[in-house]
């Protein structure tokens, strides 16, 4: 499962750096609105936060740490299609 391990909001924007487990680095989601616009894989945290700021102007003092049980917002949005497609059936 996919651990979200910082977290930064700007707006409507909302920027992830999530572990998908997978052991080949990090990812950096880029939402606006509530939609993925961008996902890069980087070797670790602070090219993670290296590639926010030069891509988006986010400073790295804008991260926090994820809550306890924080999911990847694309996978809360999968999860809501799905019970959404559920429904009535």
């Amino acid at each position: 499962m996919d651990k979200v391990l910082l977290v930064a909001e700007r707006g409507d924007e909302r920027f992830e750096i999530v572990d998908d487990g997978g052991g080949a680095g990090l990812l950096v989601f880029r939402y606006a609105a509530g939609h993925n616009t961008h996902d890069y894989l980087q070797d670790d945290v602070p090219m993670c936060q290296r590639c926010a700021e030069a891509e988006w102007g986010l400073a790295p003092a804008a991260w926090r740490r994820a809550e306890p049980g924080e999911r990847p917002l694309w996978q809360r949005h999968a999860e809501a299609g799905a019970a959404a497609d559920g429904e009535g059936t």
